[in-house]
């Protein structure tokens, strides 16, 4: 029974992530980038999160603050991660089924 539910949940995750659909499809490009990596990595600190982004310091502290801003993004003991679980199931789900993340 507990396989059921979670595998009708993934079958309708579209459904139930709607919010985050709509939401991903309003992001630019360096944002995408920064929530695929951390969807990756779980966590990173800033260093280990620049490493891993091909754009500027600059650049990256400034999208880092505007998805903090839109309640995506959380800092907890100087580690960047997904604030929605939703969100982050929803393109863990996509990543696995489609082989890449939504554009």
């Amino acid at each position: 029974m507990k396989q059921e539910v979670i595998n009708e949940f993934y079958q309708k995750i579209d459904q139930v992530a709607i919010k985050w659909i709509f939401q991903w499809a309003t992001l630019n490009k360096y944002e995408k980038e920064i929530i695929k990596v951390i969807t990756d990595n779980k966590t990173l600190n800033y260093g280990n999160l620049l490493d891993k982004v091909d754009f500027s310091d600059r650049t990256l502290s400034k999208y880092l603050y505007i998805l903090k801003n839109k309640g995506i993004l959380t800092h907890r003991n100087k580690k960047y991660e997904i604030d929605d679980h939703m969100l982050s199931a929803w393109l863990k789900y996509r990543e696995k089924e489609d082989g890449y993340y939504p554009p």
